[in-house]
């Protein structure tokens, strides 16, 4: 026997073991030592399984290969060489790491990164892969240099799921900016995610909370309550929202705690998803089944009387795993800091997914939300809310729209298909039904009545609608390489149909004090005069190509598209047909430290509905950016940071016919450019931060309207933000967590010609948390957390859009959560 080899396998995990390692390489070994990690490890097993087959795939394939499987829970150190006779993988590792250690189960179709994660799932190790070779180590080591695997450079020890929670705060991929799996150092735009650690250690309750500690967006812009949907603006523009990749009936407001993770894609996204906003897209994962039992119960408490209860189960629903299931569930009852106003709601959201062999799966999606009193949007003039009226200032408690009724109910229902077709190709095929049926009868602020500044209009509404959407997505993906380059092809066609039927009636409602309100007094609800019935519907084909050449990495896309509208209102019809292209190129430079500086181009286009004096209908707008920046994914230490400066320009946009004011002409033009700084990190042991800049210019260059060289409204010039959270491991304190962020928001204009400004405004937020189970193992899942947000209870205006319609931002908050796991 080799001396090297017999001091590194002096305590081999078993006889066969140790024959096998007499025949290990020697270059192993070498490896390890270049790594220094022999000085670390007194004893190191290495377990090279017997000489693979022919058609055993290459090292750095085998990575994503998946194996089926089925190894028992057990001894750690047995389980590894289960899995190592299995897939043909080396292990190298000190014995001393897997000493008293146990495995978890496995059992299904999985690639070897896959099996590892759940192996290794509570023992405290992790691992990096080195061609054939997988070391193990303890979490805390310190991370050495890039790994390449599958043809991608990593700098964390595990990829993660694209579609996944992130780990801490940091995700490395992204499923929704190309439909690929592909790091997120590697596509040349701006990409913000937030992962569902950052929500839970926010007590996020909302989508534009969960978005207030990210780059380039104005989140709660309408209050705390935006009639009950999920508006914000990115980059000047109101951006459109997709749930698991696939459009959305509209935007009634989602709970965060259905999903799984937030992705903002920064600029034009029209090559992957069609008409789309110019300023970003806003993707939302589902929590989807899982293969490992999860269960979690949550109850909340906190202001205005709020009570929650959340509950999240997952796991088999058979010993094989052929069939994963998941539930999700929501009930609230909670006041808000309206009088007599409510934030109520029942959401259930089941899900399964059938694995019938290692090449298909299909996962079914289905929600049903209600949502039985919702808060409108509270509008007060800017006079006694940005400014100090003759009476003082308004109070944020003042219910403007007192004898208000609205509601909502949201139904879905969809699946997601995979299928591996042949090698390094697959389908993928997405479709969804939404259903989503509005009640509202309300009433809103419309400014004061006269000079004594103390009584205002209200205008009352009678708005019932529904509307239907069918999406399907149908895309197929390979992989291949000409020599030198690698290339991943997409290929695509998604289809969306429309239905949107409502009545509507406006009138005035009863007047309100806004000083001295007196609530109850009954107005009349206006007749519904005004009958819409409206079909939309778009069909988009699409091609992307993402090429590697080395340290560079290319991405071309195209798309045509053909979108059709039909019109019935009050019996008179119009229609409108639209086809437009859309393009994306783009460049990334991958350095070994880290750092990947890109540039890109990308288009989008956005139908527009009506017509011209002369009976043309209108074209759509059309959006175009540039933009470059850097990404940096450091090798040692688990962040990521992004650095982009944009420029985009809208056209076609739509302003007063100075011939004839009572119709619109498409000759406007904005344009917005700005920088963006974001970071995601976990520094030291226990600290996670988030950070973030955005500077936003954004103006009309173009306009009939005497609003050119205007900046766009609710749009601030200049953001900041930042949030840091960390987790004490020392004994005394051991279990405790503290949580601490401010979040700035400079000046916006509230009227198109800029005459009204928002005031800037400074809030902190604060969590104090603490893990009983970091102390007794009895209550091991179990942890308690209060929440505060607008630490200082500042009073702020969030927006304006006109002198008499200002919203209040949120005051102080409480939220007290007690959360099981097990």
């Amino acid at each position: 026997m080799h001396p090297k080899i017999a001091t590194a396998g002096a305590d081999l995990l078993s006889v066969n073991a140790r024959e096998r390692a007499i025949r290990a390489p020697l270059v192993t070994l070498s490896l390890m030592r270049m790594l220094g990690l022999t000085t670390a490890l007194a004893s190191v097993v290495i377990v090279p399984v017997k000489a693979a087959s022919a058609d055993t795939p290459a090292s750095t394939a085998s990575a994503e290969r998946k194996f089926t499987l089925n190894i028992p829970a057990q001894k750690l150190s047995s389980a590894l060489v289960a899995l190592s006779n299995a897939t043909g993988t080396q292990l190298a590792y000190g014995t001393q790491l897997s000493d008293g250690l146990r495995s978890s189960a496995i059992s299904g179709a999985m690639s070897v990164s896959a099996a590892l994660t759940q192996i290794l799932n509570g023992t405290g190790l992790t691992y990096r892969l080195n061609g054939n070779v997988v070391m193990l180590t303890k979490v805390s080591t310190i991370t050495l240099g890039p790994v390449r695997v599958g043809g991608t450079y990593r700098l964390s020890p595990v990829h993660q799921s694209p579609i996944g929670p992130g780990v801490g705060y940091v995700a490395d991929s992204t499923l929704s900016a190309t439909r690929t799996d592909t790091d997120l150092r590697e596509v040349p735009i701006s990409i913000s995610v937030v992962t569902r650690a950052q929500m839970d250690d926010q007590g996020i309750q909302t989508v534009g909370q969960a978005l207030r500690y990210t780059s380039g967006i104005v989140a709660d812009q309408y209050g705390p309550l935006s009639f009950g949907t999920d508006n914000m603006r990115v980059r000047g523009f109101s951006p459109e929202t997709y749930m698991d990749g696939i459009y959305r009936a509209d935007n009634s407001a989602t709970d965060p705690y259905e999903l799984e993770r937030i992705e903002l894609l920064h600029g034009p996204a029209s090559v992957m998803y069609g008409q789309a906003s110019p300023g970003g897209l806003l993707n939302m994962v589902s929590k989807r089944p899982v293969d490992k039992p999860l269960h979690e119960i949550i109850i909340q408490g906190g202001s205005y009387g709020r009570v929650q209860g959340n509950l999240d189960f997952g796991g088999r629903l058979d010993k094989y795993g052929k069939f994963l299931y998941r539930i999700t569930g929501v009930s609230r009852d909670s006041g808000t800091q309206e009088d007599h106003t409510k934030d109520d709601r029942l959401t259930i959201a089941p899900a399964i997914t059938w694995k019938p062999d290692d090449k298909t799966s299909l996962t079914i999606l289905s929600k049903y939300k209600y949502d039985p009193n919702i808060t409108t949007y509270q509008t007060l003039p800017s006079i006694g809310t940005l400014t100090r009226s003759r009476n003082g200032f308004i109070s944020r408690s003042v219910n403007t729209q007192d004898g208000s009724k609205i509601d909502n109910r949201n139904y879905q229902i969809g699946f997601i298909f995979d299928r591996n077709l042949w090698k390094n190709w697959s389908l993928q095929q997405s479709l969804r039904y939404e259903q989503s049926d509005w009640n509202n009868v309300y009433a809103y602020g419309a400014g004061y009545m006269d000079t004594t500044q103390t009584t205002i209009y209200r205008v009352g509404g009678n708005l019932r609608y529904n509307r239907w959407v069918v999406s399907l997505d149908t895309h197929i993906a390979g992989k291949f390489s000409t020599g030198p380059v690698h290339h991943t092809v997409l290929i695509g066609v998604d289809h969306r149909d429309l239905s949107y039927n409502s009545a509507s009636g406006f009138g005035l409602a009863s007047s309100l004090n806004v000083f001295n309100p007196v609530y109850g007094n009954a107005w009349a609800v206006p007749e519904a005069t005004t009958h819409v019935k409206q079909k939309l519907s778009q069909t988009g084909v699409y091609f992307q190509e993402q090429l590697r050449f080395k340290k560079w990495m290319f991405l071309l896309g195209g798309r045509e598209d053909w979108a059709g509208n039909y019109n019935i209102q009050n019996g008179s019809n119009s229609s409108a047909f639209n086809r437009a292209f859309s393009g994306r190129v783009g460049v990334v430079y991958l350095f070994d430290n880290g750092l990947s500086p890109y540039a890109s181009f990308s288009e989008s286009f956005q139908p527009q509905t009506g017509n011209d004096s002369a009976g043309k209908t209108f074209n759509p707008t059309r959006g175009k950016q540039w933009e470059v920046g850097i990404k940096y994914e450091p090798r040692f230490m688990n962040a990521f940071f992004t650095a982009s400066l944009f420029n985009l320009t809208e056209t076609n946009v739509l302003t007063t016919d100075q011939n004839n004011p009572n119709y619109q002409v498409q000759t406007g033009k904005v344009r917005a450019r700005g920088a963006e700084l974001e970071a995601h990190a976990t520094l030291f042991k226990n600290a996670s931060v988030v950070a973030t800049y955005t500077y936003t210019d954004a103006i009309n260059t173009k306009s009939n309207s005497g609003t050119q060289g205007k900046m766009l409204v609710s749009t601030p010039r200049n953001m900041v933000s930042a949030w840091a959270d960390y987790r004490f491991s020392e004994r005394a304190l051991g279990g405790l967590n503290l949580g601490f962020g401010f979040r700035y928001t400079g000046y916006s204009y509230g009227t198109q010609n800029n005459s009204l400004k928002v005031h800037p405004y400074l809030l902190e937020d604060l969590t104090v948390g603490y893990n009983f189970g970091e102390k007794i193992k009895n209550l091991r899942g179990l942890s308690v957390a209060l929440n505060s947000s607008n630490l200082t209870n500042k009073r702020y205006v969030a927006t304006c859009t006109t002198a008499s319609f200002c919203y209040y931002g949120a005051g102080r908050l409480f939220l007290g959560t007690v959360r099981y796991k097990w």
